[in-house]
């Protein structure tokens, strides 16, 4: 298994034209604790990077200029000679994605990233590419092995032929003895020597008879009994079983195979010589447990091996055979360890290192893991459960053997089911707690709309848990209306998400009604959700409370638009109202005002109160010129003590006078302020259009002269821009005099 660890320091290469992607991936790997990370905004320099560094992911925009990323792609396949590309594609087009995975790419994200799914396609591509390596080196491995077992058996070919003969005989597991046409000895390796009791130089010259006395010269091919080819056909499993004669007269049973040997002297016999006693023993007592236990061996679904105490082979089944290669003659008498190597000899009981009662408790389920050897030298696991049988030449054990080849192969090749479904479940699990975790709603339906997943948010919003809501209609789950209308969308984003196959959002204004009726405004978005052949399959629906939102922006905007102490529109309101005035009153053909209004004298109240009376004072003054105006008119505050008035719609100048003057008059009276009935008085300049400006800043401008003009006049007046109006309005002002007196 690939660790985290490793996986944390694997290389990784983020390509991006831009340097703020780049920059933001880099963070979200650094920040999830991956540590070999490089970059470049070149991707035609992608396929030099990966050539001298061998990346284990590169991360992949695919557009970008001069070079997209379908052309680094292309280019990387040169690099990568094997086809596996180690790509996590990004983009933001839905389009991209299934002609990046035909190109070549292993996985994609898409843009605006998500670094939950950045960090998970990160992780899990990783784990596969390490993987994926381990199994090259291990598939490399083998073949190297391979590779020199057939040099192994060339070298033996060859060493046959150039007379290099005396040390594959040595090393010949069984006795060997080499005799000419005459039925002469003219060689023979050291097993032979012991088998037989002579020492080597005693043996060589003398016929062969005198150690095998039948049996064996009749079949010489001198004799013209055998073809070369009849005996290299005989092989050691289906030898000849002769009687053969030591030096001490004893005689014992053998088994033997003969092979042609062509020689500068003519033809050769090479004899195979197997003691096989321990076989005949083992026969022999087969043949009393016959009625009670070869059928058991042979009805076992296991290999089933029966080894005596000095670790020799006494009895199999067939499935032995046929798990080892050999055939039953051949195993039998050799020792344990040709086919188990190491393990299962340390473990019988005459070693002292089991008694029978722990060696009947091991059972095949939870068994010793080794390593057998079949007869090709080729390896492989086994599990071993090994267990007493009591015999009349002592304690034997029985080893029921299975072969686990298949399961160590698939863990080897990631199709291992047990990490598959640890993968799955990790998976799954990682899935649900980041599900559960986000502050989004999360719904997903199949193809035909049914519910079939709500997360935690979700079933708060909607007000139905997901047992509940699994298999019924999104519609009656997820009930939207319209905020201002009241009625539902045209269609349902998940079935134009799954129609239309791409991501599709929800109608702005949104509210999402749940269950038990209360509303919420919410945002959202709907994508389709594919199968493994790209088909739609189902969608999944993303949405949130926006209702917090919604009221923080429209405070926002009210106060970008509103003056913070009087809560009158501000300038650039203003601005916005009388453009919007200007153009109403051009096609209706009439005429509006712009009153410009500053307060007389007010600093002395600022001065003398103190800041806090001139804030209520100017809250008052507001309050009241609202009161003077009618609905459709508006009161800005220019800023300071300076406001002003439109008047939206006016038949005539005078109407203008007539606002002005009440305005004054409004303004005049006390005001009541910590205490204090405070009385000031205002100069008001008057702009009408068209007459003094076809626009607001010059309609303001023309204003604010006009009221420095009042003021030149002595205060408490209004003054219009146009001085031809003047002389009737002024003598229409019925301001009192007293009301000077009293500032």
């Amino acid at each position: 298994m690939i660790g985290a660890a490793e996986i944390h320091t694997a290389k990784i290469l983020i390509v991006d034209d831009q340097e703020v992607n780049v920059r933001l991936l880099d963070r979200m790997l650094r920040g999830d604790g991956y540590t070999s990370i490089a970059s470049t905004l070149d991707p035609r320099a992608v396929c030099a990077m990966h050539a001298k560094h061998h990346y284990d992911l590169i991360l992949l925009d695919v557009e970008m200029p001069g070079m997209n990323g379908f052309q680094v792609m292309e280019d990387l396949k040169e690099v990568e000679k094997d086809g596996y590309l180690p790509v996590l594609v990004i983009t933001a087009r839905p389009e991209h994605k299934l002609r990046a995975l035909q190109a070549g790419a292993k996985d994609f994200v898409s843009k605006p990233l998500d670094i939950v799914e950045v960090l998970t396609r990160v992780y899990n591509l990783l784990e596969v590419r390490l993987l994926y390596g381990e199994t090259q080196r291990l598939c490399e491995q083998v073949l190297a092995e391979q590779n020199a077992q057939q040099r192994l058996t060339h070298a033996l070919q060859e060493a046959q032929m150039e007379r290099r003969y005396r040390g594959l005989l040595e090393a010949a597991p069984d006795a060997m003895v080499v005799v000419d046409e005459g039925g002469t000895i003219v060689l023979l390796n050291a097993q032979a020597e012991k088998q037989f009791g002579y020492p080597r130089d005693e043996l060589v010259g003398r016929k062969v008879k005198d150690i095998i006395p039948e049996g064996f010269a009749e079949r010489l091919i001198a004799d013209g009994t055998r073809t070369a080819a009849a005996a290299l056909a005989q092989q050691m499993g289906t030898g000849i079983e002769l009687t053969g004669r030591r030096k001490n007269g004893s005689e014992f049973p053998l088994e033997l195979m003969l092979s042609p040997l062509e020689n500068d002297d003519g033809v050769l016999v090479t004899a195979a010589i197997r003691d096989i006693s321990v076989r005949k023993a083992a026969e022999q007592q087969l043949a009393r447990m016959e009625g009670r236990y070869r059928g058991l061996l042979e009805a076992a679904p296991d290999a089933m091996v029966v080894v005596n105490p000095r670790g020799e082979i006494v009895l199999l089944n067939v499935r032995a055979e046929k798990q080892f290669g050999y055939p039953r003659d051949e195993l039998v008498g050799r020792k344990v360890k040709d086919i188990i190597p190491e393990g299962f000899a340390e473990r019988l009981i005459a070693d002292g290192t089991r008694t029978a009662t722990e060696a009947l408790a091991q059972q095949i389920g939870t068994g010793i893991e080794l390593a057998g050897r079949r007869k090709d030298g080729t390896v492989f696991p086994l599990e071993l459960m090994l267990s007493p049988l009591e015999s009349a030449e002592g304690a034997l054990v029985t080893a029921a053997i299975r072969d686990i080849t298949a399961r160590i192969a698939a863990a080897a090749h990631l199709v291992d089911r047990k990490i598959m479904e640890e993968a799955l479940f990790e998976e799954k699990e990682r899935v649900q707690v980041t599900l559960d975790s986000i502050g989004d709603a999360v719904l997903s339906t199949d193809a035909a709309g049914n519910v079939t997943y709500l997360n935690a948010i979700a079933e708060l919003l909607t007000g139905w848990s997901g047992d509940e809501a699994r298999g019924r209609p999104l519609d009656e789950v997820f009930r939207v209306v319209d905020g201002a209308t009241r009625a539902p969308p045209a269609r349902n984003p998940m079935r134009l998400a799954i129609d239309r196959n791409r991501p599709v959002g929800l109608a702005a204004n949104s509210i999402l009604v749940r269950r038990d009726g209360f509303e919420t405004a919410i945002e959202d978005s709907a994508a389709p959700i594919h199968g493994r052949d790209g088909s739609v399959i189902g969608a999944v629906l993303v949405f949130h409370d926006v209702s917090e939102a919604r009221a923080v922006a429209l405070k926002v905007s009210h106060l970008a638009q509103h003056d913070f102490l009087t809560d009158l529109p501000n300038p650039v309101l203003l601005n916005d109202r009388i453009t919007q005035a200007i153009a109403m009153a051009r096609r209706r053909q009439q005429q509006l005002a712009v009153l410009f209004l500053d307060l007389d004298h007010f600093k002395r109240v600022n001065d003398t109160l103190g800041h806090a009376a001139g804030d209520k004072l100017l809250q008052s003054i507001a309050q009241r010129l609202q009161e003077c105006v009618r609905g459709s008119d508006t009161v800005s505050r220019k800023g300071g003590d300076e406001f002003v008035v439109l008047l939206s719609e006016i038949a005539h100048a005078e109407h203008a006078a007539r606002s002005a003057e009440k305005i004054m008059a409004a303004v005049t009276a006390s005001h009541a302020v910590g205490g204090e009935a405070l009385v000031v008085t205002a100069s008001i300049g008057i702009a009408i259009y068209p007459l003094d400006g076809t626009d607001a800043e010059t309609l303001i401008k023309s204003a604010d002269t006009a009221m420095y003009k009042a003021k030149q006049n002595g205060r408490n007046h209004f003054w219009f821009s146009s001085s031809a109006m003047n002389p009737g309005t002024v003598e229409r002002q019925p301001v009192a005099d007293a009301a000077l007196a009293a500032r």
